[in-house]
This record gives C-alpha cells, sequence and structure tokens, in this order.
C-alpha cells in the first residue's frame, strides 16, 4: 500500500443528495493503531460484561506459555515451532496483496486480547492487575514486538519483496524470544511472586 505523499488525515465533503459524506484517508500506519485502539476497547467491554464466573476461570497466561510443567529444552523447542510458524504465517501474509490488511485485523486481535487479559488480571489481582500483566510480558515480548512490528512494516511497502537476511534476523530474535520465555520468564515471575 503506497503512502508516501498522502496527508495524516484528509477530510472532504462531498454533498451527495440529502447526505454530506466526509471521506477519511489514513495511512497504513494510523489503521493500524485505530485497529488496536479498537480491540482494546472492544476486549474491555467484552471482557466487562462477562460473568465473574467466566474471568474467574479464565487463565492469566496468553502470552506466555513457559510457566507450565516440563519447561527446558522441549519448552524452548515447542515455543520456537509455535512462535516461528506465527511469524512465517505472518511473513508470508504480508508477500501477498493482502498482507497489510492482515497486519490491520491482527492489530486489532493483539488490542482485544492484550485489553482482555488486563481486565482478566485486574479482576482476579486487583488494583495489582495491571503490573502483573505486564510481568508476563517479560523478557520475551519485546523480541517478538519487534518481530511483529518489522513484518508489519514489510506488509505495507509495495512492491512486496522476499527480505530473505533480515529474515534470518527475524528467525535469531524468534530464537532469543523462545529461550527467554523459557528460562527467563518462570525465574522473574517466581521472584516478583516473592514480592507482590
Amino acid at each position: 500500500m503506497h503512502t508516501e505523499g498522502l496527508p495524516r488525515i484528509n477530510l472532504q465533503k462531498r454533498d451527495q443528495g440529502m447526505f454530506l459524506v466526509r471521506r477519511i484517508r489514513m495511512t497504513y500506519q494510523d489503521s493500524l493503531l485505530a485497529a488496536f485502539l479498537t480491540g482494546i476497547a472492544v476486549g474491555t467491554a467484552v471482557a466487562n460484561l462477562s460473568s465473574n464466573e467466566m474471568k474467574a476461570g479464565l487463565s492469566a497466561f496468553p502470552f506466555s506459555a513457559a510457566g507450565e510443567p516440563g519447561g527446558g529444552g522441549g519448552m524452548f523447542w515447542y515455543l520456537f515451532r509455535c512462535r516461528g510458524a506465527a511469524m512465517a504465517i505472518g511473513w508470508l501474509a504480508g508477500l501477498t496483496s493482502w498482507g497489510a490488511v492482515c497486519f490491520v485485523a491482527a492489530a486489532g486481535y493483539i488490542g482485544m486480547a492484550m485489553a482482555v487479559e488486563i481486565s482478566v488480571f485486574t479482576f482476579q489481582k486487583g488494583i495489582a492487575g495491571p503490573l502483573w500483566f505486564g510481568l508476563t510480558l517479560l523478557p520475551h515480548f519485546p523480541l517478538y514486538a519487534v518481530c511483529w512490528a518489522a513484518l508489519a512494516v514489510w506488509a505495507g511497502k509495495r512492491p512486496a519483496k522476499l527480505r530473505l537476511p533480515a529474515l534470518a534476523c527475524l528467525t535469531a530474535a524468534a530464537l532469543a524470544g523462545a529461550a527467554a520465555e523459557t528460562w527467563g520468564f518462570p525465574a522473574l515471575w517466581g521472584l516478583a511472586s516473592k514480592f507482590l
């Protein structure tokens, strides 16, 4: 999607019969942000409208699976396969003409999932819920976020390019993220559990 030269937001008024129509032009990056914020609003509404029994029974660990029993080397390769497969799908989707649309939809889904989890943590842990949620994202989430941000930027550029050297860097970041999720997260969670 070619976005160079477009104004940030361009409101045009056109009279079509009895109705005044406004066209809003958004850049690809603005669309990602708007979808993410819309997802947060929808996720917060869904979580707050759900029953207390449902919120009490939801898992508080959607973004980190390493706290599960049987961690270690097996868990590392499992997480790397899962996260690597998701990134490979994102990379391949970014090569298609629908790549930008797929990443806008993914931004909305991520916003919704994060809002639901923050709401569930707040229900289960009280005012410290957002802090506990933040702890579930460390130390691995920044590595994954860089990968997904790079994939989203590439999806918005046309013509699509394979970018194989950059893909090798993303694979290394996914390996580092899986290692951080497997060994760093449980250590950080155990340390935080002693103080919170």
